[in-house]
């Protein structure tokens, strides 16, 4: 027997500044009409000089008010306000190792000034060594958007969440190799549950009895849920001309995903064996694609 065990968010960030206004001087000219000889000539060459010096200063003042509204124009994005809206959050759903990932933030700034946009994505793992966040820090215009990335190395495999003011992404990073890894191989008095491979382990059992052979080993479920997997087992002892060769499968719906310990058995029947060391070589088969394990042996004794 073969068994076993976007919504899109906004995060505003204000900056405000003082605005300067200038004031503007006119002066206002009077006229006189006095024709009383030479000093009435004299008052109004006085008055024609004042009133040019104020035609002048009004020509001086205009032309600062001008360069005053230009330079407000081009400064309006320092005296406004920057508000910055998390447009999407580009992650792949897979990689397979050694890839890299990009992980990448597109950001708008709606506000009408330029502003620096500081953000932070929170990142869950799952058996994956990576850092728990990833922070963002970048100057972004008015009405522009801008794409952040950060380039990850995952050194392990597994699934990894990576979420930001409501949005969220998981990615499945595939381990190169996919096939069954097989921890150890035992002889055990019985297997009933997990961790009867090494809690039930013995080195002889009776010769002509049904021995069992258990065998702990890690299985990539990656997201399908489904554990289809079959044991080949060799036994070979010193009296023995003629190997034992068998195939048993087990198929079954889980709720693992990524890499899962497993543990399964094999029962062997002794009957006519000789008292005697014997071998018993076991390799297992990812019915899914194929995938083999290493093959793993158990050596014990028969009385």
């Amino acid at each position: 027997m073969w068994s076993g065990n976007h919504l899109v968010n906004r995060r505003t960030y204000l900056s405000i500044a003082s605005v300067s206004v200038t004031a503007v001087l006119s002066g206002c000219g009077g006229n006189s009409s006095s024709d009383d000889g030479p000093e009435s000539n004299l008052s109004e060459g006085t008055q024609a000089t004042n009133q040019d010096h104020r035609d002048s200063d009004i020509e001086n003042n205009t032309s600062e008010n001008t360069q005053t509204a230009q330079n407000s124009g081009d400064d309006a994005e320092l005296h406004g306000v920057a508000e910055f809206e998390i447009i999407r959050l580009d992650v792949p759903n897979e990689i397979t190792q050694p890839d890299t990932v990009d992980v990448k933030l597109t950001v708008e700034n709606t506000g009408d000034a330029r502003g620096t946009f500081r953000g932070e994505i929170d990142i869950d793992v799952d058996g994956v060594f990576l850092p728990t966040s990833i922070q963002y820090d970048a100057e972004i215009s008015a009405g522009e958007r801008a794409t952040l990335t950060e380039t990850l190395d995952p050194d392990r495999s597994g699934f990894v969440t990576f979420r930001i003011e409501g949005i969220e992404h998981e990615l499945m990073i595939i381990p190169e190799h996919t096939g069954p890894q097989i921890q150890g191989v035992k002889l055990v008095r019985e297997w009933t549950e997990h961790g009867d491979v090494y809690q039930n382990a013995i080195d002889s059992a009776p010769a002509g009895s049904l021995i069992v052979i258990a065998v702990r080993y890690w299985y990539w479920y990656g997201d399908s849920g489904v554990l289809d997997i079959s044991a080949e087992y060799e036994t070979n002892g010193k009296e023995m001309s003629q190997r034992d060769v068998i195939q048993d499968r087990s198929k079954r719906i889980v709720r693992q995903r990524g890499w899962e310990p497993q543990e399964d058995y094999i029962k062997i029947s002794t009957y006519g064996w000789d008292p005697g060391v014997y071998t018993t070589k076991v390799q297992l088969r990812d019915e899914r694609n194929g995938d083999l394990s290493t093959t793993k042996e158990v050596r014990y004794t028969l009385e």
